[in-house]
């Protein structure tokens, strides 16, 4: 009889409950046997299970993760053992289905490689492999950096003829698999598609510091805003953004009906970061120039003024796909407005409705 190492593969689900699994132990026959003797040790060396079985396998059930080994020795037709094998080492093995939730960058070009793309879910490993699958087949993803269970990078090469779209598939050892159903498109580079997102949104503003005793916090803010992509890696995106804000303040302690009315159009920079499919977080920085305008009423008379100045910000939020191109933004930002060689501070805090197009 021949000696050999074997490992046997029984799957588990990521609570790490045992599945309804079954796995043998299988040998080569011996002619003119009347049955096999199967013995099976732990890694003690202390003997769990002794079985007489017909066939030349026995199938496993109840043996924990481990390991273990087993020998064999013939049984005749008057129930008399012959020699034992040696005893034969194998492995039960927990193996961890995996889990794939998101991919940062959802567009590949055909004929080309599209670098850093971060893959997001559970359960990877070393021995994890990643497929492009279509009809026609799966496609090997053979530039794999697992980072951690959670976080894997792929690098992918596209060839001509390749354009449709594909689902990315993970397969861990023993063949577990799971599926992120039309996670990537591939296109031509002629028909490269170009993202931009526009927003509206409805902002509470409060003013800080000394400007506080002037003003009432302000209800009736509104902002809009446009993004255009210049950078993308793996979770990292980088937007050129342009932004109009209108607000307008009640000057309190006035006796007359006074107000006072800013209106922003600001340019910058915002960095956003995939969390985890649909929620990215982000921060920006914006500058430009600012109109404001006071406005007081008394009686018949009406008196304004205005100028223009300089104003700054920065903020902070979470983006939230709703669906593919459907998302909601809340915000907080802190904007300062350069106003006759004064600074008027403000917290702003903002919830935008916006689109991917």
């Amino acid at each position: 009889m021949r000696s050999c190492s074997l490992i046997i593969l029984l799957v588990v689900i990521t609570t790490l409950t045992w599945a309804d699994s079954r796995r043998r132990l299988t040998w080569e026959p011996v002619s003119g046997a009347g049955g096999y003797y199967l013995q099976i040790r732990d890694s003690a060396g202390i003997i769990i299970s002794e079985v007489t079985v017909k066939e030349n396998f026995h199938e496993i059930t109840d043996l924990q993760s481990g390991n273990y080994s087993f020998r064999v020795a013939t049984v005749n037709l008057l129930n008399q053992k012959g020699e034992s094998s040696p005893w034969i080492n194998f492995t039960i093995e927990k193996l961890i289905v995996p889990e794939v939730h998101s991919a940062s960058i959802r567009q590949l070009v055909a004929s080309a490689i599209s670098r850093d793309i971060v893959v997001k879910g559970n359960n990877f490993n070393r021995s994890s492999r990643f497929f492009l699958r279509s009809s026609g087949g799966d496609i090997p993803v053979t530039a794999v950096n697992v980072k951690s269970e959670r976080e894997v990078y792929l690098a992918i090469k596209t060839d001509a003829g390749m354009a449709g779209l594909y689902d990315l598939v993970v397969v861990n050892r023993g063949g577990a698999e799971a599926v992120l159903s039309k996670a990537f498109r591939v296109v031509e580079k002629k028909v490269i598609e170009q993202n931009f997102f526009l927003a509206v949104a409805y902002s509470v503003n409060v003013p800080i510091g000394a400007w506080s005793e002037y003003f009432s916090p302000s209800f009736t803010g509104a902002s809009l805003y446009f993004q255009i992509p210049f950078f993308l890696s793996g979770s990292a995106q980088y937007y050129f953004e342009t932004e109009l804000d209108v607000v307008r303040y009640n000057i309190t302690g006035s006796t007359t009906a006074s107000s006072f009315t800013f209106i922003s159009s600001g340019a910058g920079i915002s960095f956003y970061y995939l969390l985890k499919n649909p929620v990215h977080v982000f921060v920006k920085v914006l500058a430009g120039p600012v109109y404001n305008m006071i406005e007081m009423e008394g009686g018949s008379i009406e008196k304004r003024s205005s100028s223009v100045d300089l104003y700054a910000s920065a903020g902070a939020g979470v983006r939230y796909f709703l669906t593919d191109n459907f998302f909601l933004e809340p915000a907080f930002y802190w904007r300062t407005v350069f106003m006759a060689e004064e600074f008027l501070h403000h917290s702003e805090i903002s919830l935008y409705a916006g689109v991917r197009f």
